[in-house]
């Protein structure tokens, strides 16, 4: 589905210069969200495992063999350590 709105991409030449916020796994797309379980949420706001919904997803991140690698919201940029799956249920059954 992010294919299909039109956001900004940035490709990262150097992960070991990509620094994220935070790191989700599980990671569930919805719409113009993501759904995942956080890990080492550098600004504390949320314990490790905590399930989250992002705010609307802003820029892509690519690594150069163009997979996606971290998504960027109003606030936070996001590591993605999984695929994403597209969710075409209801958001409210998984969080």
């Amino acid at each position: 589905m992010f294919d299909q709105l039109d956001l900004e991409k940035e490709v990262i030449e150097d992960m070991s210069t990509f620094q994220a916020d935070a790191d989700l796994v599980n990671v569930i797309e919805y719409g113009n969200t993501v759904v995942g379980n956080i890990q080492d949420d550098r600004n504390e706001r949320f314990p490790d495992g905590s399930q989250i919904r992002t705010s609307t997803v802003r820029k892509l991140v690519f690594d150069t063999n163009d997979n996606l690698v971290g998504i960027q919201t109003r606030n936070t940029l996001y590591r993605m350590l999984d695929n994403i799956p597209t969710l075409d249920s209801d958001i409210n059954s998984i969080v």
